[in-house]
């Protein structure tokens, strides 16, 4: 029988900061909460992102607009008013200058990113196999947010096992080939360290790429996560 630390975790990050290279930075200075949709990396050095801004008073969009150094944005590619005060915009960011950055080594399968008054809130979701505790991974994480000019006002860490989730909240969003693939995995110790089923075996049982099998369980992972946190409130 496996020792259940071994199993797969599903690791929560919350952290509330302050970035001073980040254009969030300037919401402290022209008053507004944003959102950040989806972020897409185009390469090892930019990444796009798709946020709504909403201003306390629009024509601190202007403002904004018209400063020549936005911070770590390098370029604006659309912008377009979606009400009296808010805004949907995309841009290019320096990934360099990015929290996300950090937070990459993680692999994160979800994130909930806003910012409010030059404040960033980050929650992540990431899948671990740790067997030990987690103040090693908070004082890294700790250590290199400030290494990259961040002030850190609050971050917690939870871990959540993984294998009591799955039996039990598997949402109704997913698909039904989703839900067969899913269970599939977990069945037959995918999720397990060491697995009991390499990625290859798997994607050759189910008849589809490995590209795709881990797209299809990064997504199943994502909608099962939202259900059960909705569902049953850990934050």
């Amino acid at each position: 029988m496996k020792s259940k630390n071994k199993m797969i975790k599903i690791l929560e990050i919350k952290a509330r900061l302050k970035h001073y290279d980040c254009w969030s930075s300037l919401c402290e200075v022209y008053p507004c909460k944003g959102k950040i949709h989806y972020a897409v990396k185009i390469n090892n050095s930019e990444i796009m992102e798709f946020t709504t801004l909403k201003f306390d008073n629009i024509k601190f969009f202007s403002d904004f607009m018209n400063i020549p150094r936005k911070k770590n944005i390098l370029n604006v590619l659309y912008s377009k008013r979606k009400s009296s005060n808010s805004v949907d915009i995309a841009y290019i960011l320096d990934y360099n200058f990015t929290i996300r950055k950090i937070l990459e080594i993680l692999n994160p399968f979800f994130e909930d990113v806003t910012t409010e008054n030059g404040i960033e809130y980050w929650k992540i979701y990431s899948l671990t196999r740790i067997k030990t505790g987690l103040s090693s991974i908070l004082n890294t994480l700790k250590y290199s947010l400030e290494a990259e000019n961040s002030k850190i006002l609050d971050i917690n860490l939870n871990l959540y096992k993984f294998n009591d989730i799955v039996p039990y909240f598997m949402p109704p969003s997913l698909t039904d080939r989703e839900s067969e693939i899913l269970l599939k995995a977990y069945k037959e110790g995918y999720f397990e360290s060491p697995r009991n089923v390499s990625l290859a075996k798997l994607a050759d049982e189910t008849g589809i790429s490995k590209v795709a099998l881990l797209k299809i369980l990064r997504t199943s992972i994502k909608k099962l996560i939202m259900n059960y946190l909705n569902n049953k409130g850990p934050m």
